[in-house]
């Protein structure tokens, strides 16, 4: 005859740490286990067992675990970053200097002022960077704009320009900034324009908020 359930085991450690890494939780049958000291971009070795209400514990199960190492986020993707809400500086501003030859052949340079991303309570600071986009008389574009910071360290960064915004979201590390409308002017003619962007924008890296709650 089986014994009823009263409590289950679970116990943690990074791939490859000692036995004696082990780190142990028990929790009563029904609940849900949550781990608050899983680190980003770690693999676990997880364990899981059940214990009777006689006392007596089953064999140990695996529980595959990996911890991303980041959740991308920002004003041309997801609004937050574990829960931390992302956004950059209100001083932040984005713009474009657009111009165009006698023949139309059209050249911007974007330009993102020096601004600091807020996540939480840790700030990461960026230099002033620029990049240009060419293209033709009148053509109208929305161009999506980033860094590749996996982690997030700020300092000085190529300014990275792209028309589609899955290229924005599609590795981990990438900051986004914003995106950015762009009429090149009619041939000979010259053109400006954007703004500040404080209060969007946001990504992840490794110092992201350390620990993760993981429900199991």
């Amino acid at each position: 005859m089986s014994v009823p359930i009263a409590s289950y085991e679970l116990r943690f450690r990074a791939v490859g740490a000692p036995d004696a890494a082990w780190q142990y939780r028990s929790q009563v049958a029904g609940t849900v286990f949550v781990v608050r000291e899983l680190q980003r971009g770690t693999p676990y070795e997880m364990q899981m067992r059940s214990v009777g209400t006689n006392g007596r514990a089953s064999a140990w199960v695996d529980v595959a675990v990996d911890v991303p190492d980041t959740n991308r986020v920002g004003a041309a993707a997801l609004p937050n970053i574990g829960n931390q809400q992302s956004m950059w500086d209100m001083t932040t501003s984005v713009t474009f200097a657009a111009s165009s030859d006698a023949a139309g052949a059209s050249v911007a340079t974007v330009s993102v002022t020096a601004g600091t991303l807020i996540i939480g309570s840790v700030q990461v600071s960026y230099a002033a960077s620029s990049a240009t986009l060419t293209g033709t008389a009148g053509q109208k574009v929305t161009v999506y704009l980033y860094y590749v910071d996996p982690q997030l360290v700020g300092g000085s960064r190529q300014l990275m320009l792209t028309t589609n915004i899955v290229e924005t979201a599609n590795a981990n590390g990438n900051v986004a900034i914003s995106s950015l409308q762009i009429t090149f002017p009619a041939a000979g003619a010259s053109g400006s324009g954007g703004g500040g962007i404080g209060g969007g924008g946001g990504s992840g890296g490794s110092r992201n908020p350390a620990f993760e709650e993981v429900p199991i």
